[in-house]
């Protein structure tokens, strides 16, 4: 009886996992069909465009493009999480990247210029068991690759790689997740963080005002950058210009409290909630060079999807945004 009962337990779970499965596979092939369908819209681009592999160097349109000297990328994350959901073993249900920026230095003219990626945006997400393990590659939004990594660390290099695989493999230098919850112990060491409301915000808080100053608490940040109204479409994109804003101004205001070794020392301090390849030169570089005011969306199409937002890129439009921003013609 004993025996019986333990064959059909373990019959009962080899359907469930092949039910999950098969549903898992389906899943991602339905968005892997609305990805081509919407790709198909932008369909101008000639074999060896479409590699999604330029490297040091590419062709286009019978024009040979090398990427400019002296030029750094640094990705930047901001994660959804706190002491008591860190990333940590979590592979698949982890916190996600709600803010990803990829800031681009130039060394010759000393500035940093930042480059928004929509957490919404449906491209290739590498997929991982819960050993860790490689699974299959799907389409979906890009703030899920985060998940599949089992620490920090490992989300990060996850990610990275599909932001590079994203913009035809371009190089990331660096990398930098923050913590949502670690980001407001910063500010509240800082003193709070002032800036000038660049819109009307008034539905977050009263006094949100289109060119108002204001200076935020460590809670007011978070709220300001985290908030936004799930159920309208397209509320990331408002929510994204925000994150620019305090991003670009906690950057400044580290930089005026001490510069760059002030700013290593207040990531050590929030260890626990940063995750970090920067090198001491290019802590320097964020402390003195100058952020360009205005950031730079990937150009694209935002689409109401069957369970959620979805962005898709406009792969020629985004292909000429790389070439002005990394590539000189030679």
């Amino acid at each position: 009886m004993k025996n019986r009962r333990s064959l059909f337990l373990l019959a009962l779970t080899l359907v469930f996992s092949f039910l999950f499965l098969f549903f898992a596979v389906k899943f991602i092939s339905s968005l892997a069909d609305r990805r081509a369908a919407q790709a198909s819209r932008y369909s101008e681009v000639s074999a060896v465009e479409d590699s999604r592999s330029w490297g040091s160097s590419v062709e286009l349109n019978g024009k040979k493009y090398h990427l400019k000297d002296r030029m750094s990328t640094v990705l930047f994350l901001g994660v959804d999480y706190g002491k008591e959901n860190a990333p940590e073993g979590n592979v698949g249900t982890g916190p996600r990247s709600d803010t990803m920026i990829l800031f681009i230095l130039d060394d010759t003219a000393k500035t940093i210029q930042a480059v928004m990626i929509s957490r919404d945006t449906m491209t290739e997400v590498d997929l991982y068991k819960a050993n860790g393990d490689y699974a299959f590659s799907g389409v979906m939004q890009i703030t899920m690759q985060y998940t599949f990594g089992d620490s920090p660390r490992r989300a990060c290099y996850l990610t990275k790689k599909a932001v590079s695989r994203l913009l035809y493999e371009t190089r990331i230098d660096y990398c930098m997740s923050l913590a949502l919850s670690g980001l407001s112990e910063i500010i509240d060491e800082l003193g709070g963080l002032t800036i000038t409301m660049p819109e009307d915000y008034t539905d977050i808080d009263s006094r949100y005002e289109q060119g108002a100053v204001v200076t935020l608490t460590g809670a007011d940040a978070e709220k300001f950058i985290r908030v936004r109204d799930a159920d309208e479409f397209g509320s990331n994109n408002v929510r994204m210009t925000r994150q620019f804003e305090l991003v670009k101004e906690l950057f400044a205001e580290l930089s005026s409290k001490g510069g760059a070794s002030y700013i290593e020392e207040v990531l050590e301090k929030a260890d626990a909630y940063v995750e970090s390849d920067l090198d001491g030169d290019t802590i320097q570089k964020f402390a003195t060079y100058t952020f360009l005011p205005e950031p730079i969306y990937l150009p694209g199409e935002d689409v109401q999807g069957e369970f959620h937002d979805e962005f898709y890129v406009n792969d020629p439009e985004l292909q000429q945004l790389l070439l002005s921003l990394l590539y000189e013609e030679r």
